[in-house]
């Protein structure tokens, strides 16, 4: 399970105000249950209301604190390099499957290798493994 770095409680006003208050005690006191993450981040729980313009200012407050905790400790720029990283990998398996997808050898062949699969003829497997053969055997990979 990944923690939040904050939760903010909306329509903390009128009739809700009171339950939204409880909330807040209620979040507050779980998070502390959790020992702090690798940002050395200890989450904060606040109140808002748009209706009312209310708590608005502690929210951004909230996500500043965080940002210049986790810039000073060297936190937010490691996420950030591990994000890069997963969009890396992300945009090259995308753009690998959009090739693998429109290659002519597998346009082709889709339909009767996925029929197989479909009635049990042939593993799930097998095809995937055909199909990329014939796939790289085009110069596709």
């Amino acid at each position: 399970m990944e923690m939040a770095d904050a939760i903010a409680i909306t329509k903390a006003d009128g009739q809700n105000l009171h339950q939204a208050t409880s909330a807040q005690a209620e979040y507050q006191s779980a998070l502390h249950l959790f020992p702090l993450g690798p940002s050395g981040w200890s989450p904060k729980v606040t109140l808002c209301s748009a209706y009312e313009r209310t708590g608005l200012s502690t929210v951004w407050g909230a996500i500043e604190e965080y940002v210049a905790l986790t810039r000073q400790n060297g936190y937010f720029y490691r996420r950030r390099q591990e994000q890069n990283l997963h969009w890396l990998k992300q945009t090259i398996r995308q753009s690998l499957e959009e090739m693998f997808y429109q290659s002519p050898v597998v346009k082709d062949q889709w339909p009767a290798l996925s029929q197989e699969v479909i009635a049990g003829r042939k593993s799930p497997f097998a095809a995937a493994s055909e199909l990329l053969a014939r796939a790289s055997g085009q110069g596709l990979f």
